[in-house]
């Protein structure tokens, strides 16, 4: 049996996420200003332009097969108004997360990618749940990036603590519990929780951090419609195939399914429209990890 002294795992946790190089200062601006409700365009523009790798990335993203634009486009000002302040946020959101907690070996690098595709796909399955489910334009931006955050604190525990996560993965699959049950056993502490802290570190918005720390556990016992589009879209993308980390699936929570009030059909047709997209975001990948 394994054994780990869980107080010491959980502060060297804690010192190791303090240690990640803090969110680039553009980003951070870039969550600044489309959080303000006076946010434009211009300033937006503003602050990517100024940053020029950052400027070249998103311009490479937008202009790749995924996005499918019949011309090319040369600026970000003109990435801005075909794609939208929000969508541009969420880009700069993820390739900023998923830069920061890479681990660059090879062996991981494949793993990354599988990580990456769960996560976009219960990013795509959230935003259609939320727009079935007729939720405000502010809710659906926010059940796509919360969705493509919500594991990033399973993939720091991969990455930093590969032998010992892969046992913990191998632990909940035996014994047939959700992985942040098992997690709590072996490690003392969750990959929502230290997603929260990374959340947390890089200032992002607190509804994104309460969205990322409770996506399995909800804290209040209040019903929240954009934290069960997550869990919906979440249980979706592992029935299509697209597990985290081969992670153990976690079940559907019985208000969600009641929340969702979706045929088998129904339910169905969300598990292969995140198939479809994931399918057709594989360039998509290369380009952001």
């Amino acid at each position: 049996m394994l054994s780990v002294d869980r107080d010491a795992l959980r502060r060297y946790i804690e010192r190791s996420v303090h240690d990640l190089p803090a969110l680039p200062a553009a980003v951070a601006k870039v969550v600044e200003i489309t959080e303000s409700p006076e946010a434009s365009s211009a300033a937006l523009n503003q602050v990517i332009s100024s940053d020029q790798a950052l400027s070249a990335k998103v311009l490479r993203v937008v202009n790749s097969a995924y996005y499918g634009l019949s011309a090319q486009v040369s600026t970000t000002n003109h990435a801005i108004v075909i794609l939208g302040m929000q969508q541009i946020r969420n880009l700069v959101l993820s390739m900023a997360a998923m830069s920061l907690v890479r681990n660059r070996s090879a062996a991981m690098g494949q793993m990354h990618v599988q990580f990456w595709r769960h996560a976009f796909g219960t990013a795509k399955g959230a935003e259609r749940i939320a727009r079935i489910k007729h939720l405000p334009v502010s809710e659906i931006d926010r059940c796509f990036i919360g969705a493509l955050l919500h594991d990033i604190g399973m993939l720091f525990l991969y990455s930093t603590f590969t032998d010992l996560y892969t046992r913990t993965l191998l632990d909940a699959k035996d014994n047939g519990v959700p992985l942040h049950v098992a997690e709590e056993k072996l490690l003392g502490i969750n990959h929502t929780e230290v997603g929260r802290m990374l959340a947390t570190a890089w200032k992002f918005p607190e509804a994104i951090r309460k969205l990322i720390g409770e996506h399995h556990d909800p804290q209040d016992g209040e019903f929240n419609a954009t934290r069960a589009s997550i869990q919906a879209a979440d249980f979706f993308a592992n029935a299509a195939g697209y597990s985290p980390l081969n992670a153990p699936v976690p079940p559907m929570l019985p208000e969600v399914k009641a929340w969702l009030d979706m045929t088998d059909e129904e339910e169905q047709a969300v598990v292969e429209y995140i198939g479809e997209k994931i399918r057709e975001a594989e360039e998509l990948f290369g380009l952001l990890v």
